[in-house]
């Protein structure tokens, strides 16, 4: 049985679920009524941006 929308509970799940076609919810979302934001699916930018994020703190 398919099903287009699919709760999630990880950053990689939701990028996964969303180039696959499907619409990720994220579970944090669900529970503070929040749309989730799939943000940047490219795997190159998404770790250059972690490696700022990381340098930074």
């Amino acid at each position: 049985m398919p099903c287009q929308d699919v709760a999630v509970y990880c950053v990689s799940c939701i990028k996964s679920m969303h180039i696959g076609g499907k619409t990720p919810h994220h579970m944090l979302d669900l529970v503070m009524g929040e749309e989730t934001q799939v943000q940047e699916t490219r795997l190159d930018a998404y770790h250059d941006e972690l490696d700022r994020y990381i340098e930074e703190h």
